[in-house]
């Protein structure tokens, strides 16, 4: 799945990145996520005879369908998302739903 034309990337402070992808689904948000996540793993980066491998965890947080929210609440749900993608063992991927019915 390549990066759309719609989908920006931009850092969120600190050690936080931010991805917005426009009119992502669920399951195309967990795939996005999986790429970012795989991607840095696999790139295996030499500096001054050191191989560093760079690990990564994710977080995301997806609006289902029609629902509308504010950004702060989307930055929660993902800071959320992260915290959980750590605890659970770190360089893993965690995707949370807002608004998806029940």
């Amino acid at each position: 799945m390549p990066v759309h034309y719609d989908q920006r990337i931009g850092w969120a402070g600190g050690d936080r990145f931010l991805v917005i992808a426009p009119e992502t689904g669920l399951e195309e948000a967990e795939f996005l996520a999986e790429r970012i996540r795989s991607t840095v793993e696999s790139d295996i980066i030499c500096y001054l005879d050191d191989n560093i491998q760079v690990r990564v965890s994710i977080g995301v947080a997806v609006v289902e369908g029609n629902v509308t929210t504010e950004f702060e609440k989307m930055s929660k749900v993902a800071g959320a998302a992260l915290a959980q993608a750590k605890v659970t063992g770190r360089n893993r991927c965690m995707v949370y739903s807002i608004g998806r019915p029940s």
